[in-house]
């Protein structure tokens, strides 16, 4: 029997960022690995020196607290909150304790960290007068983090540098496009700093976006940008890294009327394998993948049906990558008639893998176990929309149990939510982080490290003088356990 202590220790640890039939059957290649066009150039907005808020706004911003000794801080503003607009953050949380958080205030990219010992360091900008439309971060065990964002000038392209352990920037690595900026991006790192890149944009010569990726190692630095898809519509794509330094990618491919899912591997000294055929069942969307502790890719995705021009079924499908063939697609149990969207595809520092996903007014998880998906385990969510308008976030903790985090609307205020699934309790009652305050909240996330230290973090709409002027602001919380969790097997 667990012991209460460590069931209290479990509970507290409300801990996750983040971002996917016949299968087994490989398709034509669908492209070589030419870079085409694309290649490096010098990133805009990098020639000069980098502004950061003023030092007073800068240090009003810092916890001026101690840090709560144990369980959530009262949330506050991370940004100034009082100038531009601050949207679309972007959280990762390293297992080593470090947090950094990414978002866009026009014109500037900027970003800010967080350390367990320290608190909220300043925020500073990373980039300048770049007009940037989508960000993406990622972080690793030992805390590299990878961030990526689009700009639209001077010039259109993708921009991305990494943030090394050692705390220090490194110089950006730019691909130029011709006829759009970058969107879908997806970052993958391992332990060792081996990552990889995709995103989806228009080309020269191409009638529809492609994906495309770059792979960093850390003894040889960046590749070239690489063509992943063919010249038909691609959209969704997701990455994964393998402690070895391979990556698997998978993307919706096809036409406006009709999406199918490929699957592609890049071995860690850059050769690509053909594509593969995973689902082409016509409608298919929102592609996750990971690699769990055996060393197998897990990809899920969402499949729809359609009748008389109305969606009428969706489903939540996976399959896995073992030994370089792809399994049989299996559906996860679902109750018909409730649909089932925005799968959140999760590994922790373990490799144990889960996934959670929203069905209207609730949440659902299923964990992978000994290579199958368990029955899901359901919380329902007193919410009057849609969890699915602004998807949940979810983590899984240091001890096999898995944190999500979401909004939810009661009519007259919205608010954010957290709770924690434990493996032998199941879904523990879930806790208002928002603080009551009758504000819109949007794009919650949460991240964890390895000793139970939680961030978490949404953008709000706050009301500077006057009162009529709405500027969204970014506000965090962070979580201190009573104890270090110990993991489970």
């Amino acid at each position: 029997m667990t012991s209460i202590p460590k069931l209290m220790r479990a509970a507290c640890i409300l801990l996750a960022a983040a971002i996917p039939l016949a299968c087994g059957s490989p398709s034509a290649d669908p492209a070589p690995d030419a870079p085409g066009p694309m290649a490096d150039a010098p990133a805009p907005g990098h020639d000069a020196a980098i502004p950061v808020l003023p030092d007073a706004a800068a240090d009003a911003l810092v916890d001026a607290a101690p840090l709560d000794p144990l369980g959530w801080s009262p949330p506050r503003a991370i940004d100034d909150g009082q100038g531009e607009a601050s949207l679309e953050p972007r959280l990762a949380v390293s297992a080593s304790g470090d947090a950094m958080v990414v978002w866009r205030q026009r014109p500037h990219v900027w970003v800010r960290r967080y350390t367990v010992a320290g608190g909220w360091e300043a925020p500073e900008a990373i980039a300048r007068d770049v007009a940037t439309t989508e960000l993406a971060i990622a972080s690793n065990e030992r805390g590299d983090f990878i961030v990526a964002w689009n700009h639209q000038q001077p010039s259109q392209g993708l921009s991305i540098q990494r943030f090394t352990r050692e705390h220090h920037w490194e110089p950006v690595v730019e691909a130029m496009f011709h006829r759009s900026a970058a969107d879908g991006i997806r970052i993958a790192i391992n332990a060792d700093g081996a990552a990889a890149v995709v995103w989806s944009a228009y080309f020269s010569g191409a009638s529809a976006p492609v994906i495309h990726g770059r792979a960093f190692h850390p003894a040889s630095g960046w590749s070239g940008p690489e063509r992943i898809g063919d010249f038909t519509e691609a959209k969704i794509s997701d990455v994964a890294v393998d402690p070895a330094g391979s990556a698997v990618v998978v993307w919706e491919q096809g036409s406006v009327t009709s999406m199918a899912l490929y699957a592609r591997r890049r071995s860690a000294d850059g050769a690509w394998q053909r594509a593969v055929l995973l689902d082409d069942s016509g409608e298919v969307s929102q592609p996750r993948v990971v690699f769990d502790r055996t060393g197998a890719a897990v990809a899920v995705w969402v499949r729809s049906e359609t009748i008389d021009g109305k969606r009428v079924r969706t489903r939540v499908v996976s399959s896995r990558l073992v030994a370089d063939t792809w399994s049989s697609v299996t559906e996860l149990e679902q109750a018909d008639g409730v649909p089932a969207l925005d799968p959140r595809l999760l590994v922790d520092t373990a490799g144990r893998a889960a996934l959670v996903w929203t069905t209207e007014r609730a949440l659902a998880i299923s964990r992978l176990i000994d290579g199958l998906w368990e029955a899901p385990h359901r919380l329902a969510v007193d919410s009057r929309e849609s969890l699915s308008y602004y998807p949940p976030h979810a983590a899984a903790s240091a001890e096999g149990g898995v944190a999500a985090l979401w909004r939810q609307y009661d009519g007259a205020r919205w608010s954010v939510w957290t709770a924690v699934f434990l493996s032998d309790l199941g879904w523990q009652p879930a806790t208002e982080l928002s603080g009551g305050v009758a504000a819109r909240m949007l794009f919650p996330q949460i991240g964890f490290d390895a000793a139970g230290h939680a961030v978490a973090l949404w953008q709000q709409y706050v009301a500077p003088a006057p009162p009529s002027v709405r500027t969204p602001a970014i506000v965090a919380t962070h979580f201190r356990p009573s104890q270090p969790p110990q993991e489970q097997p």
